[in-house]
């Protein structure tokens, strides 16, 4: 491979998904420091790779907007044809999507390869028909294997589990004059109270009986909100803390805000949902929760990266989720205030 490759990476959403694939940006430009990666998103999600000194572009391409204007795939293709004249050597679609596999090659020029994952390792087998290379690694694997997996063999590099443990940071933030709750000589916990899907939240009262099992007032919740029913659990919880031991924030944060609060925070707690995620990318401690996905797949352990689910949770298939499974909620109050004071003993007696 010529070090002066062009490399394009296909990974359109989600939050949590992205913030789970950017690390690989570090690696590839440790092996070829004078390459250049051009990230592909999803437009409104550029801001969280964004000030990443190890990706060279950012791309956003607005494939969702076809969903409601069908002749805004004219303006897609007029931008697809602008970032084709950049005659990309390798792509690499990591979402593993037709819509994905279409745009990549589409992207595509004459000298170039296209690399994906294998018909069996995808949701939508049909997108490996588009790829010139495919890599097989089981769909159910953890995610961030199958992350490395896929950039090891289109690349010819060497990531191993242990190089992830000794990582860089991969989430990059604008420094902001925004004020943050940020209480000094605390321990700073961001509590992520919300996601996409109800099954993903775990229920407020049983996250206020954490914040009031912390009796100790060295323990600040930062409670943020991203919308209407986000923002009436964080005041709600704010309400019912006995012990002095909450921060409301006022307005929501920006994605660029909440990289920010989260850096200066001890740790992040919350579902299985792109702002906890941003734990591994800012390599902070974190707890997160899992009910109807799978906690083996989705997340990264390791001292103070925990996850919490109930027994059942490792025989869930990735592949067929199930929606009316709350299985969230029977993670137990108790276990979660304890686990926080593990990971945080943790933090503290690394560092």
């Amino acid at each position: 491979m010529s070090i002066n490759q062009n490399i394009a990476i296909i990974k359109l959403s989600a939050i949590g998904d992205i913030a789970l694939s950017v690390f690989v940006c570090e690696f590839i430009k440790q092996k070829y420091p004078t390459s250049k990666i051009s990230w592909f998103v999803q437009k409104g999600f550029g801001e969280i790779i964004k000030h990443n000194p190890y990706c060279d572009n950012i791309n956003e391409i607005d494939l969702k907007a076809i969903k409601t204007n069908k002749k805004a795939i004219f303006d897609i293709l007029k931008d697809i044809k602008q970032y084709k004249q950049n005659n990309y050597d390798i792509i690499i679609d990591m979402q593993g999507l037709i819509k994905s596999a279409i745009l990549a090659k589409l992207l595509s020029s004459k000298n170039s390869q296209i690399v994906g994952f294998c018909k069996n390792s995808i949701k939508e087998g049909i997108a490996s028909w588009f790829y010139d290379k495919c890599v097989e690694i089981p769909y159910a694997q953890n995610i961030i294997k199958r992350n490395y997996t896929i950039i090891n063999k289109a690349l010819k590099l060497n990531i191993k589990d242990l190089d992830i443990k000794n990582k860089n940071k991969s989430l990059f933030f604008k420094s902001s004059s925004r004020k943050y709750p940020i209480k000094k000589n605390k321990k700073n916990i961001l509590l992520i109270n919300g996601a996409s899907l109800k099954n993903k939240i775990y229920p407020k009262e049983q996250f206020a009986q954490v914040i009031n099992d912390i009796k100790n007032k060295d323990y600040n919740f930062i409670l943020v909100w991203a919308n209407k029913n986000e923002k009436v659990t964080a005041i709600y919880l704010n309400n019912i803390a006995k012990h002095n031991n909450t921060s409301l924030i006022k307005k929501p944060f920006s994605l660029n805000e909440l990289k920010v609060c989260a850096s200066k925070c001890d740790m992040l707690l919350g579902g299985d949902t792109g702002p906890t995620h941003f734990s591994f990318g800012l390599n902070i401690g974190s707890i997160t929760l899992f009910g109807n996905t799978p906690a083996f797949r989705n997340t990264y352990k390791t001292p103070t990266n925990k996850v919490l689910c109930d027994s059942n949770n490792k025989n869930i298939n990735p592949l067929k989720l199930n929606k009316q499974d709350f299985s969230i909620g029977d993670i137990k109050p108790q276990t979660i205030t304890k686990t926080i004071k593990n990971v945080l003993f943790a933090k503290y007696a690394t560092n």
